[in-house]
């Protein structure tokens, strides 16, 4: 299914899994040097450290177990929100970097419309 994300302005990304769970925006401290990334969207349930059934909360304080970018991976970020909802892994080409990027994750729904023929 192609796809076109709102966030990367006409960018066709082609659908590779989509799973159904609790997608966060955070605001994290890199483990390397830098300043605090605010309003990271997205982090899902499952990539957080201790997490159980119940979904976090705005404020809660978490450990990322998650590599999406440098210096993620055993940060700590507080939950800024929370929504229910399904996210998918997308694969797409890069138009700023002339790439493939594959295995893209995550888009929300929210963030998808249909590619216009």
């Amino acid at each position: 299914m192609l796809i076109i994300c709102q966030e990367w302005k006409e960018q066709q990304q082609l659908i590779v899994g989509a799973y159904k769970t609790t997608a966060y925006k955070v605001t994290y401290i890199p483990k390397t040097v830098g300043d605090p990334v605010k309003h990271y969207k997205w982090v899902i349930h499952e990539e957080i450290g201790n997490a159980g059934i119940a979904p976090f909360e705005p404020g809660d304080h978490v450990l990322l177990h998650v590599d999406h970018a440098e210096g993620m991976n055993g940060a700590g970020a507080t939950i800024e929100s929370a929504k229910p909802t399904t996210v998918y892994m997308v694969n797409f080409f890069n138009t700023k970097t002339g790439s493939e990027v594959k295995n893209y994750q995550w888009v929300t729904e929210d963030e998808l419309s249909p590619m216009k023929k």
